[in-house]
């Protein structure tokens, strides 16, 4: 049977499928060029396209009566036809397979590009004059953001960078002599032109992380800075209460002294036996006290231990605010002093506190302090390290009690008995 003999159906589905694989060998013959270094096979898959081609053309002269290749198609047997048409099909799926392949476990100039599409840094190739070699698609996706248009010119895009010519909302934050910096919207791109002699590498970098990072570092720089003042301020009142609280003691201990050198010349007095080891001894004890009278006295200080340390805490940026009554003058309250030392520096350094609450109760036996601040909260369970250490140690040394609360603000309880010898008798208010 020959090819004219054919039922009117099949001449059609043949043209329909020629024609379909035609176009499948020529992209096959497209990609060959592309993928595989050796030419045979593109050629081979031109060489099917182009039987494809002359089987369409004598189905077309069989369906429109045309001659021109009727000495083709006169005699041509079905199985003839079929068997090109097979053979077609055979090509084209070894073709495919073998492309397939070789794209998968060979480097290509097509896989190469495409490696380079999927980087997420921009990258471009060209000559001494700036004529792109090979350029990825991030490089052209910022020319489009920063200029409006895609790179056709290396040379060009980095000019245009360093001179600042941009779209409206694209600045330039900072340039080198190969270094540009600039700022597109809420992105930091860095664009970066590298000679290696026969060609020319543009690097098109996203720094927005590291530029956040920067920004970061430089405000927390300030705060610290700013807390660094206020501890130093603190400090240096806090060297001048030290002083005060030295100087109190001294006068404390001349009081002492002179009250003891009193008390044995009364004694002196009133001895029937008056000998010269006991007026020795007397005379000396005068002499100590005249030498820390002549050596200790100096200017009173016009302000309480107290209010030296409220205004050595405003100096830091922390107000106290007092609830209750102090102590009196004494034991109790220096302790008291000395805790809020340790709680101040706690609440500036790790709390960034700006006031810090002091509430005292007072019953007959003991005082109970309540210390906390408005600061910020700690991120998880209290370790009692440093100042915290310090203050229990204090506490415990004088017999009281220390506890820390967390729900629902930081604050520290302080339980102290009152001391049995008071002799200090002015009362502090709030």
């Amino acid at each position: 049977m020959t090819i004219r003999e054919l039922n009117v159906f099949w001449p059609y589905f043949f043209y329909g499928l020629i024609f379909l694989l035609s176009i499948f060998s020529l992209s096959l013959a497209l990609r060959s060029r592309l993928i595989l270094k050796t030419r045979s096979y593109e050629y081979g898959a031109y060489g099917v396209f182009l039987l494809a081609f002359f089987l369409l053309q004598i189905l077309t002269e069989l369906l429109n009566a045309d001659r021109r290749l009727y000495f083709f198609i006169k005699d041509i047997k079905v199985f003839v036809f079929v068997g090109l048409v097979i053979f077609i099909v055979f090509f084209d799926l070894f073709l495919w397979v073998r492309l397939r392949a070789v794209s998968k476990w060979s480097f290509t100039d097509l896989s190469i590009k495409e490696c380079m599409d999927t980087l997420p840094v921009g990258l471009a190739f060209s000559d001494r004059q700036g004529r792109p070699y090979l350029v990825n698609y991030k490089v052209d996706e910022v020319s489009r953001m920063i200029f409006g248009r895609n790179l056709l010119n290396t040379l060009d895009f980095f000019d245009r960078a360093m001179e600042a010519r941009f779209l409206e909302n694209v600045r330039v934050l900072s340039r080198a002599d190969k270094l540009v910096f600039i700022l597109c919207g809420q992105v930091v791109w860095q664009i970066k032109n590298v000679d290696h002699g026969d060609f020319l590498e543009t690097i098109v970098s996203d720094l927005s992380e590291e530029y956040r990072l920067v920004n970061e570092i430089k405000e927390n720089n300030k705060k610290s800075q700013a807390l660094n003042n206020k501890l130093k301020a603190y400090r240096e009142n806090l060297d001048s209460f030290i002083r005060d609280k030295e100087l109190l003691a001294a006068k404390r201990k001349i009081h002492d002294d002179f009250s003891r050198s009193l008390i044995l010349f009364r004694i002196y007095m009133e001895d029937g036996e008056k000998t010269w080891e006991k007026r020795r001894q007397l005379l000396s004890l005068w002499k100590q006290n005249l030498v820390l009278l002549k050596g200790g006295m100096t200017k009173e200080s016009r302000d309480s231990s107290w209010e030296k340390l409220v205004k050595a805490a405003a100096s830091a940026g922390l107000n106290i605010q007092l609830s209750g009554d102090l102590p009196r003058q004494g034991k109790i309250l220096q302790l008291l002093i000395d805790i809020l030392h340790e709680a101040i520096n706690n609440a500036i350094v790790h709390g960034q506190a700006k006031t810090l609450f002091l509430q005292i109760v007072e019953s007959d036996n003991s005082f109970r302090f309540f210390i906390s601040n408005d600061g910020l909260r700690p991120a998880g369970p209290i370790v009692e390290k440093g100042g915290l250490k310090n203050i229990r140690r204090l506490v415990e040394l004088e017999a009281g009690s220390f506890s820390i609360s967390q729900d629902p603000d930081f604050v520290m309880e302080i339980v102290l008995g009152k001391e049995a010898d008071e002799d200090e008798t002015q009362s502090y208010g709030s």
